[in-house]
């Protein structure tokens, strides 16, 4: 904690030298050659948004209203996909900027969105979760890598990385965020929304990180790497031991750092959903679910087979840095438990 304490005996507890400093390692970090720490990822995720070419959409979509309706095709380019299974707020940052949004679909294996959805090809712009912390497949305009900070396939695809960097994220510093990319031009537009620079009435805004937070990111940076091997031998342990009791996120080869352990109950014979929040409850486990997705909360009318899946059948399991053996053997023990639930339901 060397960092935080030089910080609070210094003159600055906000955009002091530590802010850039903890900004340059992000960057490093990501692949990027430019960073830009926010409040929250919120934040980013409405900068990194605005730095798209696309205000120009918005002002003709202003000025196409009380005509003719536009096609299909003109309007997913105005628009952004974002992942259905994602935090509440990405969705709440898109609309912010004046877009609108769509929820792509989700592979069954990785839980992520499948960016080839895209329909047709190439039309539109997404913000994709790196859920739990996988990475997925395909050229991402803005990649969320909240889950997956630290894992070797981060900012492998996309144009712009942003993340939180909230208390329980791998990088967690209490409350912050950041955005980066390899346009120098990017930066600076996201770094003008930050600092309340852009000119917009709408957009003169302060999400400004503290230096004591970029301090605390400091002094944890050299423990990502560490913390990273650590979840995943957690991981590992699971599907051993609960081979034939759940299926896990497939990270296809990835060296991931995960964020989250999520598995999906399988079919009967094997235990539901149900019966495992009922055994966790009895052994005084939280059962958390990651997280409702996006078209069924604001009910629309078609909701994706996987995202209903998903959300019927997936959950958590308990993991994080200092988890005890004995810790973990309640977990397997509680899943397994289930099972004899069922039996006697049966």
């Amino acid at each position: 904690m060397k960092e935080v304490e030089e910080a609070l005996r210094s003159s600055h507890l906000t955009r002091g030298p530590r802010t850039k400093q903890f900004e340059c390692h992000l960057a490093d970090l990501v692949r990027r050659n430019h960073c830009v720490s926010f409040c929250n990822g919120t934040a980013a995720i409405y900068a990194a948004v605005m730095t798209r070419p696309f205000k120009h959409a918005r002002r003709h979509m202003n000025s196409r209203k009380g005509r003719s309706p536009m096609s299909e095709e003109d309007i997913r380019k105005m628009s952004i996909g974002i992942s259905d299974v994602t935090f509440l707020s990405v969705r709440s940052a898109v609309e912010r900027a004046g877009y609108e949004s769509y929820c792509l679909p989700i592979e069954r294996d990785t839980f992520c969105s499948d960016v080839s959805s895209f329909s047709p090809p190439g039309l539109g712009d997404a913000v994709i979760c790196d859920l739990g912390g996988y990475v997925p497949d395909g050229e991402i305009a803005i990649e969320d890598a909240s889950h997956s900070l630290g894992g070797e396939a981060v900012g492998r695809n996309a144009g712009i990385v942003v993340g939180s960097l909230h208390a329980i994220k791998n990088l967690g510093i209490g409350e912050g965020g950041f955005a980066a990319t390899d346009d120098k031009e990017q930066a600076e537009s996201m770094r003008r929304t930050r600092d309340m620079g852009r000119g917009d009435e709408e957009d003169e805004l302060n999400y400004h990180p503290n230096e004591l937070s970029c301090a605390l990111g400091l002094s944890r940076m050299s423990r990502l790497k560490e913390e990273g091997a650590e979840k995943r031998a957690i991981v590992e342990e699971y599907r051993e031991r609960l081979d034939g009791f759940v299926s896990f996120q497939n990270w296809r080869g990835q060296e991931v750092n995960p964020h989250l352990c999520l598995v999906r109950s399988l079919p009967m014979p094997a235990p539901s959903t149900y019966l495992v929040e009922r055994s966790f409850e009895r052994s005084r486990i939280q059962f958390i679910k990651h997280y409702m997705p996006l078209s069924m909360r604001r009910g629309e009318e078609e909701i994706d087979d996987e995202s209903q899946s998903y959300w019927d059948d997936c959950f958590t399991l308990p993991m994080w840095v200092g988890m005890k053996r004995g810790e973990i053997d309640t977990v397997v023990e509680a899943v397994k438990s289930a099972d004899n639930i069922r039996a006697k339901s049966a």
